[in-house]
């Protein structure tokens, strides 16, 4: 309905002769549209970053890979070995994320580089 960062009108001004009633309305209808705007804001910010899994399946090393769905990878695990690690700004939030389950994390050197160790 509004676009990031679109700009609401703070008053609407209450219909004539209605009184109390009208401005209750009002400011009811200024709740919605505030809040529609949050939502709106929220999914675009959501929809800006991009998500990452890590593999549930160490490799032979012993590192669980990071990826990022977002971007796609053709080395990501199937569905079932993935553990959603939400979304972040890059890999290094995910990496965090992910060490917090498994202490032996990396990134995948093919999908996130910046994270990934060798």
């Amino acid at each position: 309905m509004f676009p990031p960062g679109a700009n609401l009108p703070v008053h609407v001004p209450p219909r004539k002769g209605a009184g109390a009633a009208a401005i209750g309305a009002n400011m009811d209808a200024i709740t919605r549209a505030a809040c529609r705007v949050v939502a709106l804001r929220w999914r675009a910010k959501e929809t800006a970053m991009p998500r990452f899994i890590v593999n549930k399946n160490a490799q032979a090393n012993g590192d669980h890979e990071v990826h990022n769905t977002t971007d796609g990878c053709g080395h990501m695990p199937d569905t079932r070995n993935r553990k959603d690690l939400g979304v972040h700004p890059g890999c290094h939030g995910a990496l965090v994320e992910a060490k917090r389950l498994y202490p032996q994390s990396n990134g995948c050197a093919y999908c996130c580089p910046a994270c990934h160790t060798g």
